[in-house]
């Protein structure tokens, strides 16, 4: 229970507590107790998924009315507490091959107005986004919903526990839409690219958007040949311009989760994705 776990950090109980809520952050590190470590490297990359091959999301104009209507950075404020960078391509910002100079779709509600209207839908549409029920995802999920309804996309919610959302999301694609967040496992762009969009990856929990582009495959197999890291950048770039073009899915941000921890805890070695490393952890007496 995130909440007893952040009691038992501030009394002192437990000296590191995993899965704090996002809530507790900023009274948490204020503690004298306690110390804070973030990493301004981040390999989380949060997004919107779309299921391309059934339903009303199979219209490229109704995925970038959603991409015109959406305002990443209040999402990252709501979902995040602001803790992370908002992410312009399909690559979390701390890995190799993320393009800080990349450009995304900015909030324009009259193109995600017109984009809607494209996709047959000039007096709006009800759609189901199905997400788990955890407040890491529900809460960056009603910032979005706030902001499509302004444009006439009405969101509701089937909430799942983790299991079950894997089951029907990932495994049986028996969704429309769906918010969540998926770790570079790996530190390159190519591991996204791969796993979450490419055609070899349909079914399985990876690609579930189920997107298919033979071009778009091409240049994911030929980014692991190839060894000249400008040339490898400028096959990246190509592959997050398909992605910007076909939307598929939506980058909305990667996160920078603190650990907070005991400061007499000594010796341990941070982690980015709270792998942390305690082999050689001690604690110092006050």
């Amino acid at each position: 229970d995130a909440s007893a776990g952040a009691m038992a950090l501030e009394s002192g109980e437990v000296d590191y507590y995993y899965g704090l809520a996002k809530a507790d952050f900023d009274h948490l590190m204020a503690l004298p107790n306690l110390t804070t470590v973030i990493d301004d490297r981040a390999f989380g990359l949060y997004d919107i998924t779309f299921n391309t091959t059934d339903g009303p999301f199979t219209d490229v104009n109704l995925r970038k009315a959603v991409a015109y209507a959406i305002n990443r950075d209040e999402i990252l404020l709501g979902g995040a507490n602001g803790l992370g960078v908002v992410n312009n391509c399909w690559c979390a910002t701390g890995a190799t091959g993320y393009l800080p100079d990349f450009e995304w779709y900015e909030q324009d509600l009259d193109k995600a107005k017109e984009c809607l209207a494209a996709a047959g839908y000039p007096d709006g549409i009800d759609v189901v986004f199905t997400q788990d029920s955890s407040d890491t995802y529900m809460a960056p999920a009603e910032v979005m919903q706030a902001q499509l309804a302004q444009v006439g996309i009405n969101v509701t919610f089937e909430k799942l526990q983790r299991s079950v959302w894997i089951d029907t999301v990932s495994g049986n694609r028996q969704f429309v839409a769906s918010l969540r967040m998926t770790n570079h496992v790996i530190n390159d762009a190519e591991y996204m690219l791969r796993r979450r969009l490419s055609t070899e990856m349909l079914g399985g929990g990876n690609n579930y958007a189920g997107y298919q582009n033979p071009e778009f495959d091409k240049l994911v197999d030929e980014s692991v040949t190839e060894l000249d890291p400008a040339k490898r950048t400028e096959i990246f770039r190509k592959c997050y311009e398909m992605i910007k073009e076909d939307v598929p899915a939506i980058p909305l941000y990667s996160d920078t989760r603190p650990i907070i921890i005991n400061k007499n805890v000594k010796g341990w070695t941070f982690h980015p994705l709270e792998r942390n490393v305690w082999a050689n952890a001690y604690l110092v007496e006050e």
